[in-house]
């Protein structure tokens, strides 16, 4: 499993087994509205947000590109199936360097068409559904924008796998084809080089309205031309 999330989640550190007393469980941000106001907090604070709306959607951009990272690529490239209720994270500020899943939450799936079809029911339309009503209290918050950050949350973890791009690009069209909401949230492309993915969103985080930053690279403010070429 270790080499199937360094493949999955290049750039954070997935830990296999009982999560730490201080991290905190996924279904929770579901149920329990202080920690799901806890996490918005700590991503306002430690990246100088001066809105309210764009703490929150940059915390759902991050949080899903992570989620999405430990729980529909290893179905995408390993044909395991990692439930989001097994999945815990460190409240650490902006991106979610470390993440936990219990040995429980990993089972194999018998191919990956059906495979794909449960993390489009257990991931995008449960979980990530859920979490976005649940956030949805926070201002700038209401469903399209939020869908968006879900849908770059998932294109930027494939474009990030470590996998052939078609196969990405496949998974990618078919998990589209079963939660029809995430074509209004971008397109996985081919970079300009061609030697990469890239996710072109079309729903801001509002990440360029922080007083020390520019607009992000995956801005839909930046032409396509701009964004392909990074």
């Amino acid at each position: 499993m270790k080499e199937l999330f360094a493949a999955c989640c290049p750039e954070a550190e997935v830990v296999v087994g009982t999560p730490p007393a201080d991290a905190i469980r996924c279904a929770d941000l579901i149920y329990e509205p202080d920690v799901l106001r806890s996490l918005v907090d700590i991503e306002e604070t430690s990246s100088g947000h001066t809105l309210r709306a764009s703490a929150a959607r940059t915390f759902l951009s991050c949080y899903a590109i992570r989620v999405c990272q430990v729980t529909v690529m290893p179905t995408v490239i390993g044909d395991v199936l990692v439930h989001p209720d097994g999945v815990s994270i460190r409240g650490d500020g902006h991106g979610f360097g470390v993440v936990y899943v219990e040995p429980k939450a990993i089972q194999p799936v018998a191919d990956s068409a059906s495979g794909l079809a449960d993390v489009a029911d257990l991931v995008l339309e449960g979980h990530m559904r859920a979490l976005a009503e649940a956030l949805s209290v926070e201002p700038g918050c209401a469903w399209s924008p939020v869908a968006g950050q879900i849908g770059f949350g998932l294109g930027t973890a494939m474009a990030r796998a470590r996998a052939p791009k078609e196969k990405l690009l496949e998974a990618h069209r078919a998990l589209v084809a079963q939660v029809p909401w995430l074509a209004h949230t971008g397109r996985l492309v081919e970079s300009t080089a061609g030697d990469k993915l890239v996710f072109l969103r079309s729903k801001c985080c509002l990440w360029w309205t922080i007083p020390v930053e520019d607009e992000c690279r995956s801005c839909p403010r930046r032409s396509d031309e701009e964004r392909l070429a990074r």
